[in-house]
């Protein structure tokens, strides 16, 4: 949680923040920026595919001034249980 200062982002769409937040927070979450890869691609819950750990869009819920966008990590691109990313961006896009 950014609460001393609150990340900015260029961007305009709180899908697009989320992921340049997530993308600029990589090394400090210690995720490989390879699995940010299909990110904006929506998660399978009944797909199974041959594929590496990755994280994929779930849901983006809009509320008064903000936004939640949220990620699951999948595995042979199904949802892993409990492992996941969420990124609440406001109006302004500053992630909180």
């Amino acid at each position: 949680m950014h609460f001393d200062k609150h990340w900015k982002s260029n961007k305009q769409d709180p899908l697009e923040v989320a992921v340049d937040y997530l993308k600029s927070v990589t090394k400090s979450f210690k995720i490989s920026k390879n699995l940010l890869d299909n990110i904006n691609e929506p998660v399978s819950f009944d797909d199974p595919e041959k594929q590496t750990v990755q994280y994929r869009l779930f849901k983006q819920k809009d509320f008064f001034d903000s936004s939640t966008v949220s990620f699951y990590q999948t595995y042979h691109n199904l949802p892993v249980w409990g492992a996941g990313l969420s990124v609440t961006v406001e109006k302004n896009q500053s992630v909180q």
